[in-house]
């Protein structure tokens, strides 16, 4: 990236390593770096979009250099999904599970610190079949600041919208003036969107992806999402506060539900199997003064890996180490 966006992202990092400064929850700071002008960095440069301008001018880049923390949950979760069922398959997705509540502990320590990571989903948490860690902060904020600039300065214009697949859709109409401007006619057209599957609905199909929640159940989420914000005894001062306190736990709950959707055959145990479904939903509930936050959602994680025995009260979090993987011949892929 530039060189100034890269200290822009460091700067980020900064943020974020202070209030987890023994990296329990991240991968640690990152160090920046020239790219050396080599053969080999040439050729994977012109793989990528900006490569070609990047040669041309590649004193005005800087490469961020980050610990390996493994296959971000995208990837893992297409892995989850190829394996063959196994006991090791089983002992996998529920040494998995253990580690799940590092990253609602993680976030219940940022929040702590005012800090909104603003982009959690499942590319931007990695696993190395061990630990879980978040990774890539270029867009993280300060709450507190964030906060005052919506409640205190009328003509502050927001920069995000819902365009963004992984927030909650409210975040589309936290300018304050988009906010007082939703309007039943507004209302009407987003449900032709919806019928049509066009306009904003484009724009909502990577959430489905994600949360794989039937299409025809996706007027249920849409309709959730209007009365949300529609609710005449709704405050704009009720819905920043509650969007901002659930923004990063709403990019948790997809993430989560897009591996379940992969791991739930294997972790052959329906009803942890139904209260994980109803804790991640919760977590991406459209109703923004529904939506679960992150230490509700933990605690009522908690409470169901202590009921099927991956929650020991007095160690806090039992040994996440996975067991030793078999190879298995098959026409599906199989544990590596």
């Amino acid at each position: 990236m530039e060189t100034e966006e890269a200290e822009d992202e460091l700067a980020q990092y900064v943020m974020v390593h202070a209030a987890d400064p023994e990296a329990e929850f991240h991968l640690g700071m990152p160090t920046l770096c020239d790219i050396d002008n080599t053969i080999s960095n040439q050729i994977a440069l012109l793989k990528c979009r900006i490569g070609k301008d990047v040669l041309r001018n590649m004193s005005q880049y800087k490469l961020i250099v980050m610990k390996d923390g493994g296959k971000n949950l995208r990837e893992y979760a297409e892995e989850v999904q190829s394996w063959l069922p196994s006991s090791e398959a089983t002992q996998q997705c529920r040494a998995f599970l253990k580690e799940c509540v590092r990253l609602f502990r993680g976030l219940h320590v940022f929040q702590q610190h005012g800090i909104l990571l603003n982009d959690v989903k499942p590319q931007n948490i990695v696993y190395d079949g061990s630990r879980l860690n978040f990774i890539d902060f270029g867009i993280t904020q300060n709450k507190n600041e964030l906060m005052h600039n919506l409640l205190h300065t009328p003509v502050y214009a927001y920069d995000f919208s819902i365009l963004h697949w992984n927030f909650p859709w409210e975040m589309a109409f936290l300018n304050r003036s988009k906010f007082e401007s939703i309007t039943l006619a507004w209302k009407k057209q987003l449900r032709q969107d919806m019928t049509s599957k066009s306009g904003y609905y484009i724009h909502l199909k990577e959430y489905f992806a994600h949360t794989w929640i039937p299409p025809e159940n996706s007027f249920l989420e849409f309709d959730a999402f209007i009365d949300g914000v529609l609710d005449e005894e709704l405050d704009y001062v009720d819905v920043v506060v509650q969007c901002l306190a659930t923004i990063d736990s709403f990019g948790l709950g997809l993430t989560l539900m897009n591996w379940l959707h992969s791991a739930e055959t294997h972790l052959k145990d329906a009803v942890l199997v139904a209260k994980l479904q109803t804790i991640f939903r919760g977590m991406v509930c459209q109703h923004v003064m529904r939506r679960f936050t992150v230490d509700t959602a933990q605690r009522l994680l908690e409470e169901a890996l202590r009921a099927a025995d991956l929650f020991d009260d007095d160690q806090q979090l039992q040994d996440c180490k996975p067991a030793p993987l078999c190879r298995k011949r098959a026409r599906r892929s199989s544990f590596p």
